[in-house]
């Protein structure tokens, strides 16, 4: 009875882990600004991005690269892996790069530039095509 109680408790925190992280994938997927798309007139734009402080751009740059690689992980641990090295092995190197791709395509969502710029570095996060 015992060992039943450990592995039910077990298989809960396991779908509890990925219930959260299908929310989070829901969550970006079914968001109004398209990040991936063309650049339309009334959502949140690198230009507007590139107005806040510097500790604010690095924090929003952190939290989205780190949720990335944390779905990367679950996904490949490969890829998981080059984005952990490429961002907080230097992340003043990477918020760097990541800005100045900002500022060259100001029109565009800030985290469709952080995607962009991830898949130049360690490539594509549509695991599905792999």
């Amino acid at each position: 009875m015992v060992f039943c109680f450990k592995k039910c408790v077990e298989i809960n925190n396991v779908f509890k882990l990925n219930l959260i992280a299908a929310s989070v994938i829901f969550t970006i997927g079914c968001s109004p600004q398209d990040a991936a798309a063309e650049p339309k007139p009334d959502i949140f734009k690198s230009e507007t991005f590139l107005t806040w402080d510097r500790d604010a751009q690095e924090f929003y740059i952190r939290t989205s690269v780190g949720m990335a690689g944390l779905i990367a992980a679950r996904n490949d641990k490969a890829h998981g892996k080059c984005l952990e090295d490429w961002y907080f092995t230097d992340e003043s190197a990477a918020n760097s790069s990541i800005i100045a791709v900002m500022k060259d395509y100001p029109e565009y969502h800030p985290r469709g530039v952080i995607v962009a710029v991830m898949e130049k570095r360690c490539g594509s996060i549509i695991y599905a095509e792999r």
